[in-house]
């Protein structure tokens, strides 16, 4: 389950908006109150933000009774209702930043079901992800350190619930 809200900040308080957003998504995923949150920052007017927040596991009625994100600074407000969407699939180039336009060779899909353990090779925190691909450019969540996931190989037992798989960010 995807969560996607608006928000908008002042002129000249498009940073500070961003740091709040920032911190409020950090806080959120090691609280367990959601898997994981994308801000996005619109290219033509910076103002305006997009919040991205994936639900792992959580019903329908779960997500649209939790409120939005509150922020008592005033540099950052929701711009409209919040909106719910299911994820249904992705695809991208094998071991490419997803920045590039070279074409794609070869599309990879991530397995539904599966839960990725992320561990950045920098700062040695972890977190969990639904969706990656084996040399994907990403940031680390908590230092901010850009590298490329290194998947570990796929369980073959997977009787204790969804199956976990390792992956590194060198």
């Amino acid at each position: 389950m995807l969560i996607l809200r608006q928000f908008r900040s002042g002129a000249g308080d498009e940073e500070r908006g961003l740091t709040e957003l920032r911190k409020r998504a950090a806080v959120m995923i090691r609280s367990r109150r959601t898997e994981a949150v994308l801000v996005c920052q619109r290219v033509d007017i910076p103002q305006r933000l997009l919040w991205i927040q994936h639900h792992a596991g959580l019903s329908v009625t779960a997500v649209n009774a939790e409120e939005s994100p509150s922020f008592a600074s005033g540099f950052v407000e929701q711009d409209g209702a919040a909106v719910s969407a299911e994820f249904v699939d992705g695809a991208y180039p094998a071991g490419a930043d997803h920045g590039s336009e070279s074409e794609p060779e070869e599309l990879t899909m991530s397995l539904v079901g599966v839960i990725y353990v992320v561990t950045c090779g920098h700062c040695g925190q972890t977190w969990q992800l639904t969706s990656i691909v084996d040399g994907q450019a990403m940031e680390c969540i908590f230092c901010g350190r850009r590298g490329h996931l290194s998947l570990g190989a796929m369980p073959n037992d997977t009787a204790g619930g969804a199956p976990r798989v390792e992956a590194w960010l060198r």
